[in-house]
Formats: structure tokens, sequence, C-alpha cells
């Protein structure tokens, strides 16, 4: 099987913990993948789900915000939510992203650029060899955004999701083909802002299916 975007769930935010509003995955197998950002350093989310069990992969701090970022490999089939919990007093943002024909996931990480900017590609995330059938999975947070109007946008990716403002963000998608593939963004406010460029690849090892998500 191969591995097929299936739909973008809608941003949420608010007073921890916040919970998605319901969505259906494609079937029974659906992978999330998910960060978090809030605009403090210091503070790791916890990731649960009323589909499945879900791993906090790791935490990195911006200048000024943490971005937390994981997974549940495997949810069930039928409506369900994601919810997002941290110590923090306030989640900027959380979004997700439903992939199917996902086996197992890897290369998931987070790189944070600093004022990287605004040229073509400036912001980017790390290199990494994607198998032929594997999919490279990888968002670009505005960490410095919050009513913002920045539109992010990439070189090369498929652009799967994009919210304008608020923290801006754009998730993009990459197909393998068996060489490296490096995930750009170009970001308009790059000469004052701050940055986060987290990804998953995505390898179709087993039929299952992926949702992802990141909290900003």
């Amino acid at each position: 099987m191969s591995i097929t975007f299936n739909q973008a769930i809608a941003q949420w935010a608010g007073t921890p913990p916040v919970t998605s509003t319901s969505f259906t995955p494609n079937a029974a197998g659906d992978t999330i993948v998910l960060c978090s950002y809030v605009g403090a350093t210091g503070y790791t989310a916890t990731f649960t789900g009323t589909g499945g069990t879900y791993t906090v992969s790791g935490t990195l701090d911006g200048t000024a915000s943490s971005v937390s970022y994981g997974y549940c490999l495997s949810v069930s089939s039928g409506a369900q939510t994601a919810t997002v919990n941290s110590a923090a007093g306030f989640m900027d943002g959380v979004f997700a992203l439903d992939y199917y024909g996902v086996g197992s996931i890897s290369g998931v990480q987070a790189t944070h650029n600093a004022t990287p900017g605004a040229g073509t590609g400036a912001c980017a995330g790390v290199s990494v060899s994607v198998a032929t059938g594997s999919v490279l999975v990888a968002a670009c947070l505005d960490l410095s955004s919050l009513g913002a109007s920045e539109t992010i946008t990439s070189p090369s990716g498929t652009q799967r999701a994009i919210q304008i403002g608020n923290v801006a963000y754009l998730a993009v998608d990459y197909a393998g083909s068996g060489g490296s593939i490096q995930p750009t963004f170009t970001c308009p406010d790059g000469a004052t802002n701050d940055y986060m460029v987290v990804q998953w690849t995505l390898s179709s090892t087993a039929p299952n299916t992926a949702t992802i998500a990141w909290i900003t």
C-alpha cells in the first residue's frame, strides 16, 4: 500500500489541556504525528487521544518557546479526538495531518532556526535519506508570529496545511526516491523571527495509516 495524504485537521489552541475537533481517519491503523508549541522555554507537552496511544519523541526550545513532537503509530477507526496537555498557561496552537499506508515512522526531529533570513529555502531541517515509497513530512513554524500575517512557502515540498498569522506555519511532504532530501522553507520575516522545522519520515513497511499533528 502506498502512503497517501488523507486530510488536514483544523488547528486548535487554548488553556491546556486542549482537545481537537472530532476527526475520522481513513481507516484503522492511521498514525498521528504531532508537535506542540508554547510561548515559553522549558515545557514538555503530553499527547493523548481517544483512538490510540501517543508518544512524545522529544522537546526542543526555541529562543523563547518550546516545541514538543511525537506520534501515535496506529489509531482505531471511527471519529476520535487528540488532546495535548502542558504545565504552560496557554497552548498557542495544535494542528494535525492524516496519512494512510504508513507502517513505521523514523527520523522524528526538530531544528531551531533563529533569524535564518528571508532568502529562498533559508529556513531548513535536517537532510535525510528517504527510500522510494517513503514520504518525508516537514512543518515550519514561526515562533514569533502571534498576530502576524506572514505566509511561509516551500521551494519544493507539496503543501498540505498552512496558516497565515497567529502562529504562521506551513506543512509539506516530499516523495522519496532513494536519495537525500532536506526540507527547506522561505520565510518573509526570517530576518527577525524565530522558527522551528519539525520532520517525520513515513515508511510503508506495514499497511498502516498516518495522521500528522503538531502544536504551535
